[in-house]
Protein backbone atom coordinates (compact mmCIF):
# COMPACT_ATOMS: atom_id res chain seq x y z
CA UNK A 1 0.00 0.00 0.00
CA UNK A 2 1.86 3.08 -1.12
CA UNK A 3 2.03 6.38 -0.30
CA UNK A 4 2.33 9.40 -2.56
CA UNK A 5 4.46 13.09 -1.01
CA UNK A 6 3.44 15.90 -2.72
CA UNK A 7 6.40 18.32 -2.37
CA UNK A 8 5.14 22.30 -3.22
CA UNK A 9 8.30 23.45 -2.07
CA UNK A 10 12.39 22.67 -2.25
CA UNK A 11 13.34 22.24 1.74
CA UNK A 12 9.10 21.52 2.44
CA UNK A 13 7.92 18.20 3.81
CA UNK A 14 5.40 17.96 1.32
CA UNK A 15 1.66 16.19 1.78
CA UNK A 16 1.28 12.66 1.97
CA UNK A 17 -1.55 10.99 0.54
CA UNK A 18 -2.28 7.10 1.08
CA UNK A 19 -2.93 4.88 -2.07
CA UNK A 20 -4.97 1.60 -1.15
CA UNK A 21 -2.93 -1.54 -2.78
CA UNK A 22 -6.31 -2.65 -4.57
CA UNK A 23 -5.89 0.92 -6.45
CA UNK A 24 -2.86 0.43 -7.41
CA UNK A 25 -3.48 -3.27 -8.96
CA UNK A 26 -6.89 -2.12 -10.66
CA UNK A 27 -6.79 1.32 -12.05
CA UNK A 28 -3.78 3.67 -10.75
CA UNK A 29 -0.81 3.89 -12.19
CA UNK A 30 1.58 5.81 -9.91
CA UNK A 31 4.10 7.18 -12.30
CA UNK A 32 1.21 8.74 -14.39
CA UNK A 33 -0.43 10.22 -11.04
CA UNK A 34 2.87 11.60 -10.64
CA UNK A 35 3.54 13.02 -14.09
CA UNK A 36 0.42 14.59 -13.87
CA UNK A 37 0.79 16.07 -10.64
CA UNK A 38 3.45 17.68 -12.12
CA UNK A 39 2.14 19.12 -15.23
CA UNK A 40 -1.23 19.57 -13.74
CA UNK A 41 -0.44 21.69 -10.74
CA UNK A 42 3.13 24.56 -11.34
CA UNK A 43 3.68 24.70 -7.42
CA UNK A 44 4.32 21.15 -7.48
CA UNK A 45 8.28 20.47 -7.58
CA UNK A 46 8.57 17.05 -6.04
CA UNK A 47 6.60 13.73 -6.13
CA UNK A 48 8.13 10.71 -4.05
CA UNK A 49 6.69 7.42 -3.94
CA UNK A 50 6.60 5.79 -0.87
CA UNK A 51 6.48 2.32 0.42
CA UNK A 52 4.04 0.79 2.65
CA UNK A 53 6.33 1.83 5.92
CA UNK A 54 7.06 5.26 4.51
CA UNK A 55 10.53 3.81 2.37
CA UNK A 56 11.68 5.72 -0.34
CA UNK A 57 10.81 3.68 -3.28
CA UNK A 58 11.17 6.26 -6.38
CA UNK A 59 11.79 10.55 -6.49
CA UNK A 60 10.35 12.61 -9.39
CA UNK A 61 10.93 16.07 -9.93
CA UNK A 62 10.01 18.77 -12.12
CA UNK A 63 13.03 18.26 -14.32
CA UNK A 64 12.70 14.98 -15.04
CA UNK A 65 15.22 13.61 -12.48
CA UNK A 66 14.70 10.19 -10.89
Amino acid sequence: MPYLNIVGAPGTAGAIFYVPAWRTTRDVDLPDVVRRALAEDPTVTRVEILSDSYGLTETVTRDGER
